[in-house]
């Protein structure tokens, strides 16, 4: 009766499975390719099943080892019907994380139902060699059946292989995902966290069936063009040449700084971060490679390319203001540029980026060391009074700009304070401290030497920006050495009263101020200065300092 019940239950969930499967065409033409064999191989199974149960085998001498048999045989066909039943699940799925769940299950179930089939025939094979070595007939029923079944277990452990070939329930499975996935990219430019979960979820499940290289590329086809057409601008196409003026392209220019600060600062910020969101899963690489094929091939090269044409335009003053405006616009871009722009794939971005940079500090110094002769050249024919006052304005920020970039890295170095120490604190400590505030002053001793000596064939024969450079890097400098020295002097004075606590110092301010408004000049004209104040300058290095006398202080 119960063998008689549970033939009945197999036949049940036959016939529900046919009538579920007639509701799809693409899986009922899997499965009536299939259902046959695989009906076939369920019938034999689950009769070898029953007759190696009947009494008349019980008493037979090898009816232990075939029990034996039973259970790995047994776990076939409870896997092979679990997948059957996450095929009818699967079909029923109608949204979009719980199909992606059905189909890691159903991938789960036929891996389990491989590897239930190889413990099987490896139980069968060996069952067979093993009966035929302790005299079974070669034609003895079960030993008969052993063997066929061990050719119908080999059929279904290819449920899965077949399951990943065109037209198999996993393949058009994946298939599905992949269709989704470029449907949810192509109606939503914004993403909403919903569909940011869904594309999530499609990923990290096309990625355990290795299936990600063939939905990256639709990623970044699809969101490339979303960037492409919030970049479609008119003016990029244009072509400047040495003749036309800036002022015909004025409006180009602004447009371009504020097209150039969107893009970094929104756009593409967005879009690595968007990468990195749906991509989470699959290892930095993978989004990394994204953004940098997406970014090369959407728009950001060609807004470089204009910035590096402006340059090319008629030298004339207001020319000058221009070139400085889009440097600024780089400038204030920088940090998230050198962020976003990383890796490979964004190389050429960056050879380009470089290339606008050099043309328009090139175009700057062209036009500034021209800038008196064409003011007075145009003198008489109108007064170019802007004209005129831009170029004092510049000279202030082009001197200020010089400072940041020769002296701010040195400068940092003085920063960087040693923690400070009362006199209460242990002698152990102050000692580290004091050793600290060597090494700074060595440093940044060296780093003076170094810039110095690098410079020092420099010459700038305009004298009132000589003059604006110098000032700027002394009032940029020397306040800066002075207030370091002036926070650790005494400390140093410590270390031995009785000697000259400026022995670590390889300048003091007034040193430091004398070397550099000497720079950018004449030979002889350095040599000159140089030599008025010589004497002045072993004074202050000679004076002393020690508990009782604060006069080396104050002379720094």
């Amino acid at each position: 009766m119960a063998e008689a019940k549970r033939l009945e239950r197999l036949e049940a969930m036959r016939s529900l499975l046919k009538s579920e499967m007639e509701k799809s065409e693409t899986f009922s033409l899997v499965l009536n390719k299939t259902g046959s064999k695989l009906e076939e191989i369920n019938h034999e199974l689950s009769s070898l099943e029953a007759d190696v149960k009947v009494e008349k085998w019980r008493c037979s001498p090898f009816s232990d080892h075939i029990r034996h048999t039973i259970a790995p045989i047994s776990a076939v066909l409870r896997v092979f019907s679990s997948v059957q039943e996450l095929e009818i699940s699967l079909m029923s799925s109608d949204e979009v994380l719980g199909y992606v769940s059905e189909v890691k299950r159903l991938g789960e179930a036929m891996k389990l139902l491989s590897s239930s089939c190889v413990l099987a025939l490896n139980w069968l094979e060996e069952t067979i060699e093993y009966l035929t070595e302790k005299g079974m007939p070669q034609d003895h029923p079960c030993g008969l059946r052993f063997k066929t079944s061990i050719g119908l277990l080999r059929e279904l452990q290819m449920t899965e292989p077949r399951a990943y070939l065109k037209g198999g329930i996993l393949y058009t499975a994946l298939k599905n995902l992949r269709t989704e996935f470029k449907r949810i990219l192509e109606e939503e430019q914004v993403l909403s966290e919903d569909s940011l979960r869904n594309l999530q979820a499609i990923i990290k499940r096309l990625h355990a069936h290795t299936q990600l290289k063939k939905c990256v590329p639709v990623y970044i086809k699809v969101r490339t063009k979303v960037i492409q057409k919030q970049l479609e601008i008119d003016y990029l196409e244009r072509t400047i040449t040495e003749a036309d003026n800036v002022h015909g392209i004025e409006g180009d220019i602004d447009q371009w700084r504020l097209h150039m600060e969107i893009a970094v600062k929104e756009i593409y910020e967005v879009e690595r971060k968007l990468c990195y969101d749906v991509f989470e899963d699959v290892g930095e690489n993978v989004p990394l490679r994204c953004f940098g094929k997406i970014a090369s091939n959407s728009g950001i090269l060609s807004l470089l390319r204009f910035g590096s044409r402006i340059s090319k335009c008629k030298k004339d003053p207001p020319k000058l203001l221009k070139l400085l405006d889009c440097f600024s616009t780089m400038d204030n871009i920088r940090i998230e540029f050198n962020q976003l722009f990383q890796g490979e794939q964004c190389s050429e971005i960056r050879r380009v980026t470089r290339e606008l940079i050099s043309n328009l500090v090139k175009g700057v110094c062209e036009i500034f060391w021209e800038l008196p002769c064409q003011v007075e050249l145009q003198r008489p024919n109108c007064p170019l009074l802007d004209a005129v006052n831009a170029h004092e304005q510049y000279r202030d920020y082009y001197a200020a700009l010089y400072v940041k970039e020769s002296w701010g890295n040195l400068l940092s170095l003085l920063t960087n304070k040693a923690q400070p120490t009362s006199s209460s604190s242990s002698a152990v400590k102050r000692k580290r401290v004091r050793e600290s505030i060597k090494r700074t002053l060595q440093d940044f001793s060296k780093g003076f030497d170094d810039i110095y000596t690098k410079q020092s064939n420099w010459v700038v024969e305009d004298d009132k920006l000589r003059w604006k450079i110098c000032q700027a890097m002394v009032r940029t400098v020397v306040p800066r050495y002075k207030s370091y020295l002036q926070s650790y002097i005494m400390l140093l004075a410590e270390e031995d009263p009785t000697s000259d606590s400026t022995k670590h110092l390889y300048y003091t301010p007034k040193g430091l101020e004398m070397k550099l408004t000497t720079m950018f000049q004449r030979r002889e004209e350095e040599t000159e200065k140089r030599n008025q104040y010589s004497n002045f300058v072993n004074r202050v290095m000679d004076l002393g300092i020690n508990q009782n006398s604060h006069s080396t202080l104050e002379a720094i």
